[in-house]
């Protein structure tokens, strides 16, 4: 059988053809992009201490942020809660961390920073020399989710005071995150329409509606990675992110324990860009500098800062 495959030139041919087409067709499978080193899940981001007046970051160990966290925690700035979640009580570090804001002490505000580019650097957004970015505000959450790096261009709708800068996506993201006088928004896509927010971005999946858990099970089947997430509570804000990859579905059970023991109500939790792409600012209990957790200089197409 062998040697008649083998001596059969237009056999070989077509038999070569079939495999090479295959193969040609499973790299181009769409949906299932190629996932090299450089987009690969991370297990860590950057964590450190921004000295305002200096302007320099100092790198800080996990230990290290976790510890300065705690102490945010324990007198924080009025009108926040700080909370450190642990998967397990024997746990030394905490993998969830929880944020939330009362939208009469903090103003909510997007922006379209065009950090990653030659233009602005971390740095300056932190210095608050970003045009429309004012200098107080001392609690940022990103980022959102891009479709290409060269040029910034974000993945769905982003609207900045009115200014369409990227499309409704009819399909994909299903949540929008607005911002508007009333404070902060989340919405379904199909709920969305020009001029409920000043400022919106498309998100996504949910992952609490109604205060219900709003994800499936099954979700747990695809890859874990770092998770940034935000949602509209009441009179308050919620932001998170997490300290270790973890699954949405397994974010959404715990968050809504800790919901029900805060005696918190949100109509809405939604995902963001996490992973290498998380950000989020934090006042020291110094006064004097912010907690960073994230690379300020990766390309980000837009962040929700929130000025008291």
């Amino acid at each position: 059988m062998i040697k008649r495959f083998l001596a059969n030139p237009s056999l070989l041919s077509w038999y070569a053809g079939l495999v090479i087409g295959m193969l040609l067709l499973a790299a181009c499978e769409p949906g299932r992009p190629a996932r090299g080193p450089q987009n690969a899940p991370v297990e860590q981001v950057a964590m450190g201490r921004y000295d305002l007046a200096s302007a320099q970051l100092a790198p800080l160990s996990q230990a290290d942020f976790q510890e300065a966290l705690q102490a945010l925690a324990q007198q924080p700035p009025r009108g926040m809660q700080v909370a450190l979640l642990k998967a397990q009580p024997e746990d030394v570090s905490a993998d969830l961390l929880l944020v939330t804001l009362r939208v009469d002490d903090y103003q909510a505000g997007l922006v379209e920073p065009a950090l990653g580019t030659n233009e602005v650097s971390g740095s300056e957004l932190l210095q608050g020399r970003v045009e429309g970015w004012p200098a107080d505000r001392s609690v940022i959450l990103g980022s959102f989710f891009v479709a290409g790096f060269a040029p910034l261009e974000p993945l769905g709708l982003l609207q900045i005071s009115g200014r369409d800068v990227g499309p409704l996506q009819p399909h994909g993201y299903t949540r929008i995150l607005g911002v508007s006088r009333q404070g902060l928004g989340v919405v379904h896509r199909g709920a969305f329409h020009r001029g409920l927010f000043a400022s919106a971005v498309q998100v996504g999946p949910g992952i609490v509606e109604g205060g219900k858990l709003d994800i499936n099970e099954t979700e747990r089947r695809l890859p874990t990675y770092l998770r940034s997430f935000v949602g509209a509570c009441g009179d308050r804000a919620l932001l998170g992110v997490s300290f270790a990859r973890l699954h949405l579905y397994d974010v959404g059970q715990r968050l809504q324990g800790w919901l029900t023991a805060q005696n918190l109500a949100c109509d809405e939790v939604a995902n963001l860009s996490g992973d290498r792409e998380t950000l989020l600012v934090l006042p020291h209990r110094d006064g004097k500098g912010l907690l960073v957790y994230g690379d300020l200089n990766a390309p980000k197409t837009a962040l929700l800062g929130f000025q008291r």
